[in-house]
């Protein structure tokens, strides 16, 4: 939800700490690990669009 809101730092932060926790739990090569992974990357573009457009 914090993604789309438009406060990325945070989600970033957020899901860091859920990729970590699923890593170590359920191990790297899991679906939902491989999930969170891709939500984060979708989540570091959005704010390197937001960083080059400046504030709205």
């Amino acid at each position: 939800m914090l993604h789309e809101v438009g406060e990325y730092r945070e989600a970033i932060q957020q899901a860091e700490v859920v990729e970590e926790w699923r890593e170590r739990a359920l191990g790297p090569d899991h679906p939902w690990t491989k999930v969170i992974r891709e939500k984060l990357a979708r989540y570091r573009d959005s704010l390197d669009v937001a960083d080059r457009v400046g504030p709205v």
